[in-house]
């Protein structure tokens, strides 16, 4: 009876607080101060005198197991006290809300396993000389190798964890030693920190194997004419991909169309889950369309036009040369313009202006990653000029928006 009580408890919490916990990384609507409440609970009985850790806060459950707390901002909160456990382990609020409920679970006592045992001694022995650990915000920014470019992804600091906001991090944890994982597309690294409550604290994630500054100043980079700025699909975006039907043309095989879509999952495979691929069968219900020869007046190998709008990218074309139907690496050159590289610096890798390999290196699939990591928009870094030079982009304005053709 008493599991059914706690599992109605917790699916009324996950309702209460599915109205108001924020659901992404991007800054609170909310500016001034807000108020928020709720309760604890073990099952159905309240729970009094538990801490409620509210941003750089603390509040006390009353007799009935209630609390309130004014906050600004996206803000956390988290139960606290060393009795129990508590589902969920803390939320995190961005606006007005009456319903934060959490349930508490007691935890195992080691003298119950003992019952019937109790041996007199000393009163001093059964004094508990352990303190609270002293909760404080932990707050500072992840960045790239030895750049300044913020990283998007999770910081874990010990059992707690939160996703980054342009590169910036907050978590409320106990002072002391802690370790701390970053995950990001680029992969994982971990390190040590020691938290005292008021240093700000800069995490590096190590450069891939290869990496330097003038590479990122040429595969990052298109010259937009005006600037030169990276550009990228908005995080989280499923892009649908048609393909043009092989019936186009007799030098067209089903082989083709399936090579085409191939190219687009070994991409995926690559940058999700920042952008994914869901192929349609309707050219107008498209993001990226993919069709068989070349526009006309145009003889090279292949091209690629995208749609932007500010540093984003809104839609995407790929055209490959009935000449070049076999050429693998040239189906994986575009679709690597489609997805917002420029050109390599390097003639063994795909996106070289001249395409020879067959395959992605992962140099470049590093960089992929690293695109969709740091904001959209990002300037180069400056290496050198030799580096900013690239196969030039044809800028047009339509009514469309801006398009950028590349080949």
């Amino acid at each position: 009876m008493n599991k059914l009580i706690k599992l109605s408890a917790l699916l009324l919490v996950a309702l209460f607080l599915a109205s108001c916990i924020g659901g992404g990384s991007g800054p609170s609507t909310y500016t001034a101060e807000q108020v928020m409440s709720g309760t604890v609970t073990d099952a159905d009985q309240p729970l009094p005198g538990i801490h409620i850790l509210v941003g750089d806060s603390i509040e006390t459950t009353n007799d009935e197991g209630e609390w309130q707390a004014t906050f600004t901002g996206r803000t956390r909160v988290q139960p606290h006290n060393d009795d129990y456990t508590f589902t969920p382990e803390y939320v995190t609020v961005d606006e007005p809300c009456q319903n934060v409920n959490f349930v508490g679970t007691a935890t195992a006592s080691e003298d119950s396993t003992d019952e019937g045992n109790e041996e007199v001694g000393d009163s001093d022995s059964d004094t508990d000389d352990t303190e609270d650990p002293v909760y404080a915000d932990l707050d500072g920014r992840v960045r790239y190798a030895d750049t300044q470019l913020p990283l998007h992804g999770t910081v874990t600091v010990s059992d707690h964890q939160t996703t980054t906001n342009a590169g910036q991090f907050s978590l409320t944890v106990p002072t002391g030693s802690h370790t701390y994982t970053l995950n990001t597309l680029l992969g994982e690294a971990s390190g040590s920190l020691q938290h005292n409550g008021t240093d700000y604290h800069n995490l590096v994630f190590p450069g891939f194997p290869g990496w330097s500054h003038a590479y990122f100043d040429q595969i990052m980079f298109w010259d937009l004419g005006s600037s030169l700025r990276t550009i990228r699909w908005p995080r989280g975006r499923t892009i649908s991909v048609w393909i043009q039907p092989h019936t186009v043309s007799p030098r067209v095989s089903s082989g083709h169309v399936d090579l085409a879509w191939d190219t687009m999952l070994q991409w995926q495979s690559r940058v999700n889950p920042a952008i994914s691929f869901s192929r349609v069968s309707s050219e107008g219900a498209a993001d990226l369309k993919w069709f068989w020869g070349m526009p006309s007046g145009i003889s090279s190998a292949g091209l690629c036009r995208v749609l932007i709008s500010g540093s984003y990218i809104q839609a995407s074309e790929i055209y490959i040369s009935l000449n070049h139907l076999d050429n693998r690496g040239i189906y994986l050159h575009e679709a690597g313009h489609s997805i917002g590289l420029a050109h390599s610096p390097d003639n063994n890798e795909v996106m070289h202006p001249i395409v020879s390999s067959q395959s992605l290196r992962e140099r470049e699939i590093n960089a992929a990653q690293l695109l969709y990591s740091i904001p959209a928009g990002t300037e180069p870094l400056g290496s050198s000029v030799q580096a900013l030079s690239t196969t030039p982009v044809t800028v047009e304005t339509g009514p469309d928006g801006t398009w950028l053709t590349i080949e």
